[in-house]
Protein backbone atom coordinates (compact mmCIF):
# COMPACT_ATOMS: atom_id res chain seq x y z
CA UNK A 1 0.00 0.00 0.00
CA UNK A 2 2.96 2.47 1.14
CA UNK A 3 4.58 1.71 -2.49
CA UNK A 4 0.97 2.38 -4.23
CA UNK A 5 0.98 5.65 -2.55
CA UNK A 6 3.97 6.66 -3.03
CA UNK A 7 3.74 6.12 -6.52
CA UNK A 8 0.71 8.16 -6.70
CA UNK A 9 2.22 10.92 -4.97
CA UNK A 10 5.32 10.76 -7.39
CA UNK A 11 2.90 10.91 -10.60
CA UNK A 12 3.19 14.25 -12.35
CA UNK A 13 1.22 15.03 -14.92
CA UNK A 14 2.41 15.71 -18.42
CA UNK A 15 3.12 19.33 -19.48
CA UNK A 16 1.23 19.70 -22.82
CA UNK A 17 3.46 19.16 -25.84
CA UNK A 18 4.07 17.53 -29.13
CA UNK A 19 4.29 13.52 -28.94
CA UNK A 20 4.19 11.43 -32.16
CA UNK A 21 4.02 12.21 -35.99
CA UNK A 22 0.57 11.57 -37.56
CA UNK A 23 -0.70 11.54 -41.29
CA UNK A 24 -0.96 15.01 -41.43
CA UNK A 25 1.26 16.61 -38.60
CA UNK A 26 2.01 15.87 -35.21
CA UNK A 27 -0.24 14.63 -32.20
CA UNK A 28 -0.19 16.53 -29.24
CA UNK A 29 -1.63 16.60 -25.61
CA UNK A 30 -3.00 19.62 -24.60
CA UNK A 31 -3.63 19.19 -21.04
CA UNK A 32 -7.19 19.77 -19.44
CA UNK A 33 -7.78 22.57 -22.10
CA UNK A 34 -8.56 21.17 -25.39
CA UNK A 35 -8.95 23.38 -28.19
CA UNK A 36 -11.16 23.93 -30.56
CA UNK A 37 -10.95 22.86 -34.11
CA UNK A 38 -8.92 25.31 -36.44
CA UNK A 39 -7.36 27.17 -33.37
CA UNK A 40 -3.45 28.19 -33.43
CA UNK A 41 -1.13 25.93 -31.41
CA UNK A 42 2.06 27.68 -30.74
CA UNK A 43 4.83 24.78 -30.71
CA UNK A 44 7.67 26.02 -28.62
CA UNK A 45 11.79 25.94 -28.90
CA UNK A 46 14.33 27.36 -26.85
CA UNK A 47 16.24 28.07 -29.38
CA UNK A 48 14.20 28.84 -32.76
CA UNK A 49 11.08 31.32 -33.51
CA UNK A 50 7.46 29.78 -31.90
CA UNK A 51 5.98 28.79 -35.05
CA UNK A 52 2.13 27.88 -35.46
CA UNK A 53 0.02 24.84 -36.63
CA UNK A 54 -3.97 24.35 -36.25
CA UNK A 55 -5.81 21.90 -34.79
CA UNK A 56 -7.50 19.77 -37.63
CA UNK A 57 -9.42 17.18 -35.43
CA UNK A 58 -9.70 16.22 -32.04
CA UNK A 59 -8.02 12.29 -31.01
CA UNK A 60 -9.10 11.92 -27.72
CA UNK A 61 -7.44 11.70 -23.99
CA UNK A 62 -7.07 15.29 -24.21
CA UNK A 63 -5.12 15.09 -27.74
CA UNK A 64 -5.33 16.64 -31.36
CA UNK A 65 -4.00 16.78 -34.43
CA UNK A 66 -1.92 19.70 -35.54
CA UNK A 67 -1.59 20.55 -39.30
CA UNK A 68 0.73 22.64 -40.97
CA UNK A 69 1.69 23.14 -44.70
CA UNK A 70 5.58 23.51 -43.30
CA UNK A 71 7.24 21.80 -40.62
CA UNK A 72 10.53 23.36 -39.74
CA UNK A 73 13.20 20.82 -39.93
CA UNK A 74 13.37 21.72 -35.77
CA UNK A 75 10.18 20.01 -34.47
CA UNK A 76 10.96 16.98 -32.86
CA UNK A 77 9.02 15.42 -30.24
CA UNK A 78 8.64 16.52 -26.92
CA UNK A 79 8.55 20.29 -27.70
CA UNK A 80 6.25 22.29 -25.44
CA UNK A 81 2.96 23.46 -26.94
CA UNK A 82 0.80 26.34 -25.95
CA UNK A 83 -3.17 27.34 -27.00
CA UNK A 84 -3.00 30.62 -28.60
CA UNK A 85 -7.07 31.52 -28.39
CA UNK A 86 -7.52 32.61 -31.63
CA UNK A 87 -8.65 31.07 -35.12
CA UNK A 88 -5.68 29.87 -36.81
CA UNK A 89 -4.96 31.33 -40.68
CA UNK A 90 -3.06 31.75 -43.22
CA UNK A 91 -0.69 34.18 -44.08
CA UNK A 92 0.83 32.86 -47.66
CA UNK A 93 3.99 35.08 -49.50
CA UNK A 94 3.63 34.78 -52.79
CA UNK A 95 5.93 32.42 -54.83
CA UNK A 96 8.81 33.42 -56.91
CA UNK A 97 7.60 37.40 -57.27
CA UNK A 98 4.38 36.38 -59.12
CA UNK A 99 1.43 37.91 -57.33
CA UNK A 100 -1.50 35.62 -56.55
CA UNK A 101 1.24 32.77 -56.34
CA UNK A 102 2.56 30.04 -53.82
CA UNK A 103 3.00 26.78 -52.56
CA UNK A 104 2.15 24.89 -49.20
CA UNK A 105 5.74 25.70 -48.53
CA UNK A 106 5.40 29.22 -48.60
CA UNK A 107 2.28 29.45 -46.47
CA UNK A 108 2.58 29.34 -42.79
CA UNK A 109 -0.04 28.96 -39.71
CA UNK A 110 -0.60 31.97 -38.05
CA UNK A 111 -2.93 33.36 -35.28
CA UNK A 112 -6.13 35.28 -36.53
CA UNK A 113 -4.62 38.74 -35.74
CA UNK A 114 -1.79 38.34 -38.18
CA UNK A 115 -2.88 36.76 -41.11
CA UNK A 116 -5.13 36.85 -44.28
CA UNK A 117 -7.40 33.77 -44.72
CA UNK A 118 -8.77 31.26 -41.60
CA UNK A 119 -7.71 28.11 -42.24
CA UNK A 120 -11.46 26.81 -40.60
CA UNK A 121 -13.57 29.47 -42.34
CA UNK A 122 -16.82 30.28 -40.78
CA UNK A 123 -19.35 27.96 -42.66
CA UNK A 124 -22.45 29.99 -44.64
CA UNK A 125 -25.52 30.33 -42.87
CA UNK A 126 -28.79 28.53 -44.61
CA UNK A 127 -29.62 32.50 -45.31
CA UNK A 128 -26.21 33.16 -47.11
CA UNK A 129 -26.57 29.70 -48.94
CA UNK A 130 -27.59 30.19 -52.73
CA UNK A 131 -29.30 26.64 -52.93
CA UNK A 132 -29.73 26.78 -56.74
CA UNK A 133 -27.77 24.21 -59.26
CA UNK A 134 -28.34 25.60 -62.88
CA UNK A 135 -26.48 23.50 -65.36
CA UNK A 136 -23.17 24.32 -67.12
CA UNK A 137 -23.45 23.08 -70.78
CA UNK A 138 -20.39 22.39 -72.26
CA UNK A 139 -21.56 21.65 -75.88
CA UNK A 140 -20.67 17.87 -75.00
CA UNK A 141 -24.37 16.36 -75.92
CA UNK A 142 -23.23 12.84 -74.18
CA UNK A 143 -22.07 14.76 -70.98
CA UNK A 144 -24.84 17.76 -70.97
CA UNK A 145 -27.10 15.19 -71.15
CA UNK A 146 -26.50 12.73 -68.58
CA UNK A 147 -24.42 14.23 -66.20
CA UNK A 148 -24.49 18.12 -66.30
CA UNK A 149 -21.55 20.26 -64.96
CA UNK A 150 -23.23 22.15 -61.66
CA UNK A 151 -22.58 26.11 -62.03
CA UNK A 152 -22.02 26.89 -58.15
CA UNK A 153 -21.53 23.46 -57.29
CA UNK A 154 -19.14 20.63 -56.31
CA UNK A 155 -18.39 18.87 -59.83
CA UNK A 156 -16.19 15.67 -59.02
CA UNK A 157 -14.45 13.85 -62.10
CA UNK A 158 -13.47 10.54 -61.29
CA UNK A 159 -10.40 9.75 -64.15
CA UNK A 160 -9.60 6.34 -64.52
CA UNK A 161 -6.78 6.57 -66.95
CA UNK A 162 -3.36 4.92 -66.58
CA UNK A 163 -2.02 8.62 -66.94
CA UNK A 164 1.21 9.41 -65.56
CA UNK A 165 -0.03 12.57 -65.11
CA UNK A 166 -1.84 14.50 -62.08
CA UNK A 167 -4.14 15.07 -63.13
CA UNK A 168 -4.23 13.68 -66.47
CA UNK A 169 -4.12 16.15 -69.87
CA UNK A 170 -7.58 15.55 -70.26
CA UNK A 171 -8.58 16.78 -67.22
CA UNK A 172 -6.69 19.97 -68.02
CA UNK A 173 -8.64 20.05 -71.29
CA UNK A 174 -12.18 20.06 -69.45
CA UNK A 175 -10.96 22.39 -66.82
CA UNK A 176 -10.44 24.92 -69.76
CA UNK A 177 -13.62 24.24 -71.19
CA UNK A 178 -15.05 25.10 -67.82
CA UNK A 179 -13.08 28.00 -67.27
CA UNK A 180 -14.16 29.08 -70.96
CA UNK A 181 -18.13 28.78 -70.27
CA UNK A 182 -18.06 30.54 -67.48
CA UNK A 183 -16.31 33.49 -68.41
CA UNK A 184 -18.97 33.90 -71.23
CA UNK A 185 -21.30 34.19 -68.46
CA UNK A 186 -19.42 35.89 -66.09
CA UNK A 187 -16.39 38.01 -67.65
CA UNK A 188 -14.65 38.67 -64.14
CA UNK A 189 -14.47 35.21 -62.84
CA UNK A 190 -11.61 34.73 -60.51
CA UNK A 191 -10.30 31.51 -60.93
CA UNK A 192 -7.95 29.61 -58.04
CA UNK A 193 -6.10 27.00 -59.08
CA UNK A 194 -4.88 24.29 -56.86
CA UNK A 195 -3.87 21.85 -59.76
CA UNK A 196 -1.53 22.70 -62.01
CA UNK A 197 -3.97 23.28 -64.66
CA UNK A 198 -3.89 27.29 -65.30
CA UNK A 199 -0.97 29.12 -65.88
CA UNK A 200 -2.49 32.72 -65.65
CA UNK A 201 -5.50 31.43 -62.68
CA UNK A 202 -5.47 34.32 -60.17
CA UNK A 203 -4.09 32.41 -57.41
CA UNK A 204 -1.99 29.21 -58.08
CA UNK A 205 -1.11 26.62 -55.02
CA UNK A 206 1.50 24.28 -56.29
CA UNK A 207 -0.26 20.79 -55.31
CA UNK A 208 2.76 18.92 -54.50
CA UNK A 209 4.27 15.19 -55.19
CA UNK A 210 3.19 13.57 -52.37
CA UNK A 211 -0.23 13.04 -50.53
CA UNK A 212 0.42 14.77 -47.21
CA UNK A 213 1.58 17.65 -49.71
CA UNK A 214 -1.57 17.66 -52.24
CA UNK A 215 -3.65 17.88 -48.55
CA UNK A 216 -1.75 20.16 -47.16
CA UNK A 217 -2.33 22.22 -50.45
CA UNK A 218 -5.96 21.26 -50.48
CA UNK A 219 -6.60 22.97 -47.02
CA UNK A 220 -4.78 26.05 -48.25
CA UNK A 221 -6.46 26.30 -50.68
CA UNK A 222 -9.81 25.83 -48.88
CA UNK A 223 -9.05 28.77 -46.76
CA UNK A 224 -7.90 31.13 -49.89
CA UNK A 225 -11.52 30.12 -51.51
CA UNK A 226 -13.18 31.11 -48.58
CA UNK A 227 -11.44 34.22 -48.53
CA UNK A 228 -12.93 35.61 -51.50
CA UNK A 229 -16.44 34.88 -50.46
CA UNK A 230 -18.03 38.34 -50.66
CA UNK A 231 -14.91 39.84 -53.04
CA UNK A 232 -15.58 38.49 -55.91
CA UNK A 233 -19.29 37.28 -57.29
CA UNK A 234 -18.07 34.40 -59.47
CA UNK A 235 -15.55 31.86 -58.53
CA UNK A 236 -13.70 29.00 -59.95
CA UNK A 237 -11.81 26.54 -57.39
CA UNK A 238 -9.73 23.46 -59.60
CA UNK A 239 -8.58 21.32 -57.04
CA UNK A 240 -7.13 17.74 -56.44
CA UNK A 241 -7.46 15.35 -54.10
CA UNK A 242 -4.43 13.07 -52.95
CA UNK A 243 -3.25 10.44 -55.17
CA UNK A 244 -4.57 7.15 -53.63
CA UNK A 245 -1.70 4.72 -52.47
CA UNK A 246 -1.03 1.42 -53.59
CA UNK A 247 -2.41 -1.32 -51.59
CA UNK A 248 -0.73 -4.16 -50.72
CA UNK A 249 -2.44 -8.09 -50.67
CA UNK A 250 -2.37 -7.30 -46.69
CA UNK A 251 -4.92 -4.54 -46.97
CA UNK A 252 -7.99 -4.15 -48.91
CA UNK A 253 -8.49 -1.62 -51.96
CA UNK A 254 -10.32 0.29 -49.86
CA UNK A 255 -8.20 1.65 -47.42
CA UNK A 256 -6.15 3.09 -50.33
CA UNK A 257 -9.12 5.04 -50.51
CA UNK A 258 -9.67 6.20 -46.97
CA UNK A 259 -6.28 6.28 -46.18
CA UNK A 260 -6.44 10.40 -46.26
CA UNK A 261 -10.19 10.52 -45.02
CA UNK A 262 -11.14 11.46 -48.49
CA UNK A 263 -14.95 11.92 -47.41
CA UNK A 264 -13.34 14.57 -44.82
CA UNK A 265 -12.07 16.43 -47.66
CA UNK A 266 -14.96 16.01 -49.94
CA UNK A 267 -17.00 17.49 -46.30
CA UNK A 268 -14.50 20.63 -45.98
CA UNK A 269 -14.98 21.76 -49.82
CA UNK A 270 -18.66 21.07 -49.55
CA UNK A 271 -19.15 23.36 -45.87
CA UNK A 272 -16.95 26.01 -46.71
CA UNK A 273 -16.55 26.47 -50.91
CA UNK A 274 -20.15 26.69 -50.81
CA UNK A 275 -22.04 29.09 -53.01
CA UNK A 276 -23.55 32.41 -51.52
CA UNK A 277 -26.15 34.84 -52.69
CA UNK A 278 -22.98 37.12 -52.85
CA UNK A 279 -20.41 34.73 -54.81
CA UNK A 280 -20.93 31.77 -56.99
CA UNK A 281 -18.65 29.15 -56.30
CA UNK A 282 -17.97 26.05 -59.00
CA UNK A 283 -15.46 23.70 -57.83
CA UNK A 284 -14.18 21.32 -59.96
CA UNK A 285 -12.29 18.39 -58.16
CA UNK A 286 -10.33 15.37 -59.38
CA UNK A 287 -9.57 12.10 -58.36
CA UNK A 288 -7.29 9.48 -60.14
CA UNK A 289 -7.95 6.29 -59.70
CA UNK A 290 -5.00 4.32 -62.38
CA UNK A 291 -5.58 0.83 -63.00
CA UNK A 292 -3.14 -0.63 -60.83
CA UNK A 293 -5.24 0.36 -58.00
CA UNK A 294 -6.51 -2.94 -58.77
CA UNK A 295 -10.43 -2.73 -58.75
CA UNK A 296 -10.72 0.39 -56.32
CA UNK A 297 -12.72 2.65 -59.39
CA UNK A 298 -15.61 -0.12 -59.34
CA UNK A 299 -16.02 0.06 -55.57
CA UNK A 300 -14.95 3.54 -55.09
CA UNK A 301 -18.61 5.01 -54.94
CA UNK A 302 -19.43 2.54 -52.25
CA UNK A 303 -17.07 4.50 -49.75
CA UNK A 304 -19.29 7.34 -48.95
CA UNK A 305 -16.88 10.06 -50.65
CA UNK A 306 -19.50 12.85 -49.55
CA UNK A 307 -22.11 14.52 -51.53
CA UNK A 308 -21.36 16.04 -54.74
CA UNK A 309 -23.11 17.62 -57.14
CA UNK A 310 -22.05 15.93 -60.48
CA UNK A 311 -19.74 13.19 -60.56
CA UNK A 312 -18.08 12.28 -63.95
CA UNK A 313 -16.23 9.39 -64.64
CA UNK A 314 -14.04 9.05 -67.46
CA UNK A 315 -13.30 5.38 -68.66
CA UNK A 316 -9.46 3.89 -68.87
CA UNK A 317 -9.61 4.53 -72.50
CA UNK A 318 -10.37 8.29 -71.50
CA UNK A 319 -13.90 7.97 -72.85
CA UNK A 320 -17.27 9.31 -70.63
CA UNK A 321 -19.44 6.79 -68.76
CA UNK A 322 -22.86 7.52 -68.32
CA UNK A 323 -23.81 4.52 -66.88
CA UNK A 324 -21.89 5.61 -63.30
CA UNK A 325 -22.33 9.73 -64.21
CA UNK A 326 -24.84 11.66 -62.47
CA UNK A 327 -25.66 15.34 -61.32
CA UNK A 328 -28.28 17.12 -59.30
CA UNK A 329 -27.87 19.88 -61.84
CA UNK A 330 -31.72 21.97 -61.66
CA UNK A 331 -32.37 21.08 -65.68
CA UNK A 332 -35.82 22.21 -67.29
CA UNK A 333 -38.76 19.82 -68.05
CA UNK A 334 -37.38 19.22 -71.80
CA UNK A 335 -33.71 18.21 -70.71
CA UNK A 336 -35.03 15.67 -67.75
CA UNK A 337 -37.02 14.05 -70.61
CA UNK A 338 -34.35 13.45 -72.55
CA UNK A 339 -31.94 12.76 -70.05
CA UNK A 340 -35.19 10.01 -68.71
CA UNK A 341 -35.15 8.42 -72.30
CA UNK A 342 -31.37 8.26 -72.63
CA UNK A 343 -31.02 6.94 -69.07
CA UNK A 344 -33.97 4.15 -69.95
CA UNK A 345 -32.22 3.27 -73.11
CA UNK A 346 -28.80 2.58 -71.19
CA UNK A 347 -30.57 0.38 -69.29
CA UNK A 348 -32.20 -1.25 -71.73
CA UNK A 349 -28.59 -1.48 -73.60
CA UNK A 350 -27.08 -3.36 -70.48
CA UNK A 351 -29.75 -5.62 -70.50
CA UNK A 352 -29.28 -6.72 -73.98
CA UNK A 353 -25.78 -7.23 -73.80
CA UNK A 354 -26.52 -9.64 -70.70
CA UNK A 355 -28.37 -11.62 -72.80
CA UNK A 356 -26.26 -11.47 -75.86
CA UNK A 357 -23.66 -12.88 -73.30
CA UNK A 358 -26.10 -15.54 -72.32
CA UNK A 359 -27.50 -16.50 -75.88
CA UNK A 360 -25.09 -14.74 -78.69
CA UNK A 361 -25.69 -11.51 -80.18
CA UNK A 362 -27.68 -13.69 -82.79
CA UNK A 363 -30.48 -13.65 -80.57
CA UNK A 364 -30.66 -10.02 -80.27
CA UNK A 365 -33.71 -8.18 -81.47
CA UNK A 366 -33.10 -4.96 -84.23
CA UNK A 367 -34.61 -2.74 -81.27
CA UNK A 368 -31.82 -4.06 -78.57
CA UNK A 369 -29.01 -3.40 -81.29
CA UNK A 370 -30.41 0.03 -81.89
CA UNK A 371 -30.27 0.58 -78.32
CA UNK A 372 -26.50 -0.89 -77.83
CA UNK A 373 -25.76 0.95 -80.59
CA UNK A 374 -27.17 4.50 -79.12
CA UNK A 375 -25.33 3.77 -75.58
CA UNK A 376 -22.59 3.51 -77.61
CA UNK A 377 -22.91 6.92 -78.91
CA UNK A 378 -23.21 7.99 -75.38
CA UNK A 379 -19.86 6.55 -74.63
CA UNK A 380 -17.76 9.63 -76.32
CA UNK A 381 -14.10 9.78 -76.58
CA UNK A 382 -13.68 12.77 -74.76
CA UNK A 383 -10.51 13.52 -76.35
CA UNK A 384 -11.51 13.55 -79.46
CA UNK A 385 -14.99 15.76 -78.45
CA UNK A 386 -12.84 18.21 -76.45
CA UNK A 387 -10.20 18.79 -78.73
CA UNK A 388 -12.92 19.52 -81.52
CA UNK A 389 -14.57 22.25 -80.13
Amino acid sequence: MKEELGELNAYQKPEPNLEVRTREGWQAYLGDEVPSPGEAVAILHPQHERVYAAVVRHLGARRVELWAPYWPSWVEAGLAVERSYQTSAINLTPGQGTPGQGTPGHAIVVPESEGIARIWPYAPTLTELQGERPPLFLGLDAVDTIAPVVRGGLNLVIDTQDSPDHPSALFTSLASHIRRALSEESPELYVLDAASVFSDAHTLIAPGKTPDQQVSALRVAVALGAAQRGRHAEVLNVLCLPVLQEFRQVSAPQEAATQWGLRELVELLNTHLASTHSTRQTTLLYLGIPPHLGGLAEIIETLCLGEVDAQLVITPEGRFNPERSVSRADISDAQQEKQQQSLSMLARSSSALDRADLFGESELSSSERDDINQANMLKVDLRSALASM
